[in-house]
């Protein structure tokens, strides 16, 4: 299960990366074999896709779109920059 908070965290980083037009929310869900279920039940997150609106990358007809990784890139860097942003600019002095 996606986290609220991680979700609007990734949303914002996405529309303020590429633009609201870009950004998909509450879209049909998918059974993939990942490993984030774990992941999330320790520590909250949001899974999301970049890019894609095709085959799952397990899938036999999946083409993996190397021009993807620099929209990619953007948007967890500005994930990574506002989120420790938050947590730095709070520390005691």
């Amino acid at each position: 299960m996606n986290h609220p908070v991680a979700v609007a965290a990734v949303t914002a980083s996405a529309t303020r990366t590429t633009g609201t037009d870009r950004v998909h929310e509450n879209t049909r869900g998918i059974m993939a074999p990942e490993d984030f279920s774990e992941f999330s039940a320790r520590v909250p997150g949001a899974f999301f896709f970049v890019g894609h609106d095709t085959a799952t990358p397990h899938h036999p007809e999946f083409v993996f779109d190397a021009e993807i990784f620099p929209v990619g890139a953007e948007i967890f860097a500005d994930l990574a920059k506002t989120r420790t942003s938050k947590t730095l600019n709070s520390r005691p002095d």
